[in-house]
């Protein structure tokens, strides 16, 4: 699916579920009024997801990349990266942003960009990960100022075999 503006839009609450390649010149998935995006291939634009009005999720396995923010949820929500995903951002920008309300990240993949994950705001913000986050400014994770709660599991390293 391909859009100039827009690839995806939607004035209401509004269900995306992708299995095959959604590009945009511009915002590929802009929910106005909440939603939830499910995406297990590519998704990719100057701006990736943007969802806002009402907390919106995000369930990626698939690959998401953009210059600007690949998910912006602007009223919080939920953001969930699988072991198979990748969000990715080339320019400034966080690949993952939320602000507007309280926000849970859980990673297991791999988050790259300015800050890999930013929470704007007072909101009491979690982030979860078992992944790779990568922050290009030397900021991996920007927590606001809310009472933010944050868990990182790392694997341990395989025993070696004599």
């Amino acid at each position: 699916m391909y859009g100039r503006r827009f690839a995806v839009q939607s004035l209401g609450l509004f269900t995306v579920t992708n299995t095959g390649t959604i590009t945009c010149s511009t915002q590929a998935i802009l929910l106005s009024d909440g939603g939830f995006v499910d995406n297990s291939r590519l998704i990719t634009g100057e701006q990736g997801v943007g969802i806002g009005g009402v907390a919106g999720t995000v369930d990626n396995a698939g690959t998401i990349s953009s210059y600007d923010p690949a998910v912006a949820l602007t009223a919080g929500g939920t953001v969930s990266n699988a072991g198979t995903g990748s969000i990715s951002v080339t320019g400034t920008y966080a690949a993952v942003s939320i602000s507007g309300g309280a926000g849970t990240v859980t990673n297991a993949g791999t988050l790259s960009g300015y800050f890999g994950v930013q929470f704007v705001g007072t909101y009491d913000n979690t982030l979860i990960d078992t992944g790779t986050i990568i922050g290009r400014s030397g900021t991996a994770v920007a927590f606001g100022s809310g009472d933010d709660c944050c868990s990182s599991v790392r694997r341990p390293a395989s025993p070696s075999r004599a």
